[in-house]
Parts: structure tokens; C-alpha cells; sequence
């Protein structure tokens, strides 16, 4: 009996020995576990990193062109809605109407060119009912008279024609020429000073009186 008990320990011991050479050689065939990858070069990171900066600023650029773009549409449209409200206005022409031969035309346009040079600042609709045309004529003949170079001014959106004479302008333009870059609010604040906006014929008729003062006062 015990003979019996010694060879079935030394089979399990047999056994256990098997099952532990099997484990090595398993353990043996396991493949090698793959290396960590190697972290970017600290060159790879800069060149990342400068052309994320290279794109966000082509970004930008491109956004404030695209900005700048919108704004100059929106205001050409802005003055051309403005122009379009002004000439609808006064589209209504009065009925029976006769139309106007070549002399009346020419001498409404000079009465108009007239009032615009004495009055220095006018407004669209009290020019037309001053030489009896429509809105929209009037502004087609400041056109006509500006090509023609008998007169130079600025339209504005209130509906007002603002009269610069050439020697304004001409001054307005040396002072451009001689500033070079000037902003707007410097060129705004000179221009209120070498365009005089005061009508003709109140000047004159200031002239006039001082000269009747200068009389009384001789005799």
C-alpha cells in the first residue's frame, strides 16, 4: 500500500514537472511586446506650429479684405438708393406740360448753375422749384454742368448739392498734395476752412452795407 502511494506522488510530481515546461515554453513563444512610439522631434512640433501660425494669419487677411470689400458695397449701395429715393421723389412731372425748346433749356440749366454759385449750398428740391424742373432733372443737369466743367461739388445724402469752386478745390488738393496721408477728420476740419460755404449774396449784400455805413459816415 504504500509502495502504491509512493509511485502515484511521484506520477503527480512528473505530472506538475510537464505542466511547468509547457508554461516555460509557452511563455518563450509569446511575442515580444511592441516599443512605445518615439515622441515628434522638436523640429516637427516648430514647423507645426508655424504653419498653424501662417494659417490663422492668411485667415485673418483674407477676412479683413472680405470686410473691407462688404463695406465699400454696401456704401456704393447706400448712394445709389439714395440718388434712386431723390429722383423718385419728384418723378411726377404736371400734367399738360409742353415740352422745352433748345433756348429753354440752356437758359433753365444757366439759372440753375447761377443759383447753385451764389447760394453755395442748395437743396435739391428748392433749386428744382427755383428754375421750375423736377428733382431728377436738376441732378441731370449738375451732372451736365459738372462734365462740362462749369461746376464742381459734392452730393450728399441729405439731398443737398454742396457748390466748391475751382480754387477751393484746387486748394483742398495742395493740401492733400502737401500732407500726403491725411485722415479724414483732418481733412473735414481744413476743408471747413478753405471752402467758404457762406451763400454769394449774403456777402454781398454785407459788402453793400458796410459801403452805405462807410457813406453815411463821410457825410
Amino acid at each position: 500500500m504504500q509502495a502504491g502511494l509512493r509511485r502515484r506522488r511521484a506520477r503527480a510530481e512528473e505530472e506538475g514537472a510537464q505542466s511547468g515546461s509547457e508554461e516555460e515554453r509557452e511563455g518563450g513563444r509569446r511575442p515580444a511586446e511592441a516599443e512605445p512610439a518615439q515622441p515628434a522631434s522638436k523640429r516637427d512640433a516648430y514647423d507645426r506650429q508655424r504653419a498653424a501660425r501662417e494659417a490663422e494669419r492668411e485667415a485673418a487677411e483674407a477676412e479683413q479684405e472680405a470686410e473691407i470689400a462688404r463695406a465699400a458695397a454696401e456704401r456704393a449701395a447706400q448712394e445709389e438708393a439714395e440718388a434712386a429715393k431723390w429722383r423718385s421723389t419728384f418723378a411726377v412731372e404736371a400734367v399738360g406740360e409742353a415740352a422745352a425748346t433748345d433756348e429753354e433749356v440752356a437758359a433753365q440749366t444757366q439759372r440753375l448753375a447761377e443759383y447753385v454759385r451764389q447760394r453755395k449750398m442748395v437743396a435739391l428740391d428748392e433749386a428744382a422749384a427755383e428754375v421750375g424742373l423736377r428733382v431728377a432733372d436738376v441732378i441731370s443737369r449738375i451732372k451736365e454742368l459738372e462734365d462740362a466743367g462749369e461746376l464742381t461739388g459734392i452730393l450728399d445724402e441729405r439731398g443737398k448739392y454742396i457748390y466748391i469752386s475751382r480754387q477751393e478745390m484746387e486748394a483742398v488738393s495742395n493740401f492733400i498734395t502737401a500732407r500726403g496721408r491725411v485722415t479724414i477728420a483732418a481733412l473735414a476740419q481744413e476743408c471747413s476752412t478753405l471752402v467758404d460755404l457762406t451763400p454769394r449774396m449774403v456777402a454781398d449784400q454785407s459788402v453793400l452795407e458796410d459801403g452805405e455805413g462807410e457813406a453815411e459816415v463821410a457825410a
